[in-house]
This record gives structure tokens, sequence and C-alpha cells, in this order.
């Protein structure tokens, strides 16, 4: 993994402010291009051991060494705290079902099984298909940006729409967390 610099982000951030003055960019109201203070390792540990998951290397050294969150694309990035507060839905005995071989059939199959009034499959399929991903930002409504940390697309953005359409499967990006951010 190629280490981008925090200098490189925070001119980053300082140019696009200064682009952008009056927040007119979709979501920078929100995070104004501020970034919150890094965290130490010992707590990206603590959530990794607390879901039982490993996040992606250049989403770690982001989250240790530029910044816990705030400003980046959409609405910006969530903090630790807001991670915990999002993913909730991890189930590691189950295989990620955003993968490449997600098929537009296999989603149409999935969302008619969740056209169901039982809460209990409905909530087991959605904890199926958010199986390996954080939730790190939003686009606001129903729709969120994940980051992979489990299957075929580990270390990827993918973007989902929590209306569960037939028509909306997840959007895989193929972009790495530094090629999404930047």
């Amino acid at each position: 993994m190629k280490k981008i610099q925090p200098a490189f982000i925070i001119e980053l951030l300082e140019k696009a402010k200064k682009a952008d003055s009056e927040y007119k960019i979709f979501g920078a109201k929100k995070h104004k291009y501020q970034l919150n203070p890094p965290v130490p390792m010992s707590e990206v540990l603590k959530l990794e051991a607390d879901f039982n998951i490993k996040l992606p290397e250049d989403y770690e050294y982001f989250l240790t060494q530029i910044g816990n969150g705030g400003a980046g694309p959409y609405y910006g990035l969530y903090s630790l705290d807001e991670l915990r507060m999002y993913c909730t839905r991890q189930d590691n005995q189950l295989e990620p079902l955003i993968d490449a071989s997600l098929s537009k059939e296999m989603w149409h199959e999935l969302m008619e099984q969740m056209d169901t009034d039982d809460d209990e499959v409905y909530d087991a399929i959605e904890k199926h298909i958010t199986t390996g991903a954080f939730i790190i930002g939003t686009q606001g409504c129903t729709f969120d940006n994940l980051l992979m940390c489990r299957g075929s697309e580990t270390g990827k953005i993918v973007y989902i729409d929590w209306e569960w359409g037939e028509d909306y499967p997840p959007v895989l990006t193929k972009m790495s967390f530094w090629e999404w951010y930047i």
C-alpha cells in the first residue's frame, strides 16, 4: 500500500475549502472540509476486535494518521463512534453477499424474499447483505458508502440503497478507499 502523507490530504482539503468557501459542493456544509483528530491504533484494534473484523490497511492508516472521520466525499466520513453506531449487523459466520459474483438475478431473488411481513426473515437477509461491510459515510437519504472488509471486494467502496429496490443492487465501485477518497 502506498502511504499517502497527511500533509497531502490537508493540502487537498485546504484547496477544496478555498475553492468552495461558501460550501456549495454537495455535503460540504456538513463537514466544512475539516477532519477530526486521528485516533490511536489501540482504538482501531478495539473496534476490529469488537466486530471480529480487519479493516483495510489504507483505512486504518487514514484513521490513525490523518483523521477519525470528518471531511470526505458526500457528507464526509464517519468517526469510529459513528461506525459503532451504524455497523451493528455483522455476522462473521456468513460469507459476504456483496461480492463480484452477485448477479442481477440473485439480487432480484433476494429482494423477492425480503418482500415479507416476517421481520425475522427481513432482518436476516439485511444482515447477510451488510455482512463484511462497514458504513463509513452517507450520500444522504437512503444511500450509504460501505467499505468492504471481507469477500472479493475487500478494501473497496460499495454504494448501497437501504430501500432495497429490486433494480438498485449494491454498486461495486472497484475503487480502494484511497482512490475513492482522493
